[in-house]
């Protein structure tokens, strides 16, 4: 978690991580399947992101607490 703007942001890896986001299959996925589904969240345009870093492979992304809460708030999560 890096505190930036006074606002907490995580990398897809620590959101998974945390459990902050779980997959929506069966009891919440591994951690991988949890990062899959975040990242793919994000590519989606369904969890909102920052890119902070553009690698040669692919890029890295942060995710704004508020950007968690209002997932949560919209999305229909079982």
């Amino acid at each position: 978690m890096k505190q930036l703007y006074n606002k907490k942001w995580y990398t897809p890896r620590e959101i998974a991580r945390l459990g902050l986001i779980k997959n929506s299959k069966g009891d919440g996925g591994t951690l991988s399947g949890n990062y899959s589904y975040v990242l793919k969240l994000i590519k989606s345009g369904r969890l909102k992101a920052k890119v902070y870093s553009v690698g040669k492979i692919r890029p890295s992304f942060l995710v704004s607490e508020s950007a968690i809460e209002q997932y949560h708030n919209t999305e229909d999560v079982i």
